[in-house]
C-alpha cells in the first residue's frame, strides 16, 4: 500500500431533513440462533463482514463503532440495488459552516449469519474514491445497528459475534462504563496524570489521537511535528505527532510511551484499530458497558510504532463526523 502525505477528512455535524424519512417504519431485528458468529474480514485493519442486502450479495461492509446510526451504503451499491430514497442528511464541519447533503435510503433487509435486520436506514455516499489506496467497500454497519445485542469483535481470533445477554457490572479493569452522548461509545481514559474522554472507534485505522487542548502540559519526548493536513467541507486543519513520555491507561490496559497524534479540530480523543488489534472487545449498549480482553492485560505496547502507516476511518456522531484520512505517519485515518 503506497503512502501519501496528503490527508483528506470530512468532519462535521449531521442533520436529518424532514419528510419521508420521519414516516419510515422503525428497524426490527431477529436472530435465528444466539450467538451468531461469522468470520471477521478486514479492510486494512478495519473489521468487516459479508452481508446480504435485500437478499442480494454477499457485500463487504465495515463495522464502525464510531459511526452513529444503523448503516451507510456506497453510492454504487445503492444504484445497483435501485434503492428508494427516503430522506436527506446534511453534514458540515460545525453548525453554521458549509454543508453537504447526502441521500438516505431504506433497506428492506440486511442479513448475515443467522441475523436479520429489517427496515434499515442508510446514508449514501461514495466510499471508494480513486486514490484512497484501500480495498473496495460496499457499505458500513453503524453502532446503532447492534443496539439490542452484545457485539463482540475478536481481533486475534478474527471472529464477529452478536448475541443476547449482558456484560458484568463495570470494574474499571476489564469492563468499563461508557456514555453515548451522540450515538457512539465514549469512555474515560488516563493520559499521563489526567483523564480524557475517548471515542472507541473501530472505523479508525489509527491508534491514539488527542484533541490539541489536551496536549498542553503533557511530557512529550520531542517537539510536535506536522505529519499531515486534513480537509473538511469547511476548510483545512493540521495533524501533529509526538511521542508521549508517560503512560496511557484504558481500564487495566497500559500503553507505555505511545506515539500520539493531535489536532485542534477534535473535541474527543479517538482510540482506533492499531490498538484494538490486540483485543477482544464486547459492547453492551443496553447497559453502556464494554469489555476489553487481551493476552497481556496489564501492559501493552502502542502498536502504531514509528513506521510509515496509512489510515482511514470514520467517526460519525450525529452532530459530528470524521470521514476519511490519508497520512504518511502514524495517525488517525478514515474511510467514513
Amino acid at each position: 500500500m503506497s503512502c501519501r502525505h496528503f490527508l483528506f477528512v470530512t468532519i462535521g455535524f449531521v442533520l436529518a431533513s424532514p419528510g419521508l424519512m420521519a414516516q419510515e417504519p422503525k428497524m426490527t431485528s431477529a436472530l435465528k440462533a444466539s450467538p451468531v458468529d461469522v468470520p471477521m474480514l478486514f479492510r486494512g485493519p478495519q473489521p468487516a463482514i459479508e452481508v446480504f442486502v435485500n437478499g442480494e450479495g454477499p457485500f463487504l461492509f465495515a463495522i464502525d463503532t464510531g459511526g452513529a446510526g444503523e448503516a451507510r451504503l456506497d453510492s454504487a451499491l445503492a444504484k445497483k440495488l435501485n434503492l428508494k430514497v427516503v430522506g436527506n442528511v446534511k453534514a458540515g464541519a460545525s453548525p453554521g459552516s458549509k454543508t453537504q447533503t447526502f441521500e438516505q435510503v431504506r433497506l428492506d433487509s440486511l442479513s448475515f449469519g443467522g441475523a436479520e435486520f429489517k427496515n434499515v436506514t442508510a446514508m449514501v455516499r461514495d466510499y471508494n474514491r480513486p486514490g484512497s489506496g484501500l480495498p473496495k467497500i460496499d457499505g458500513i454497519l453503524g453502532f446503532g445497528l447492534f443496539a439490542d445485542y452484545l457485539l463482540t469483535l475478536d481481533y486475534p481470533a478474527k471472529r464477529v459475534r452478536i448475541e443476547k445477554g449482558a456484560l458484568p457490572k463495570p470494574d474499571d479493569e476489564s469492563v468499563i462504563a461508557f456514555e453515548m452522548p451522540k450515538g457512539v461509545p465514549v469512555v474515560e481514559m488516563t493520559v499521563d496524570r489526567g483523564r480524557v474522554k475517548a471515542i472507541l472507534d473501530t472505523g479508525s485505522m489509527g491508534g491514539i489521537l488527542l484533541p490539541q487542548s489536551t496536549v498542553t502540559g503533557l511530557p512529550l519526548g520531542g517537539e510536535p511535528k506536522v505529519v499531515g493536513k486534513g480537509k473538511t467541507v469547511s476548510g483545512e486543519f493540521v495533524i501533529q505527532q509526538a511521542p508521549l513520555r508517560g503512560t496511557m491507561r484504558l481500564g487495566s490496559h497500559r500503553f507505555t510511551d505511545p506515539v500520539i497524534e493531535f489536532a485542534d479540530i477534535f473535541e474527543s480523543a479517538v482510540v482506533g484499530n492499531k490498538i484494538f488489534g490486540q483485543f477482544r472487545l464486547t459492547f453492551d449498549q443496553a447497559n453502556r458497558r464494554v469489555q476489553l480482553i487481551s493476552q497481556e492485560p496489564k501492559k501493552l505496547s502502542n502498536s502504531m510504532g514509528r513506521d510509515v502507516v496509512r489510515f482511514a476511518s470514520e467517526v460519525s456522531v450525529q452532530a459530528r463526523q470524521i470521514d476519511s484520512i490519508e497520512i504518511a505517519k502514524p495517525a488517525v485515518d478514515s474511510v467514513s
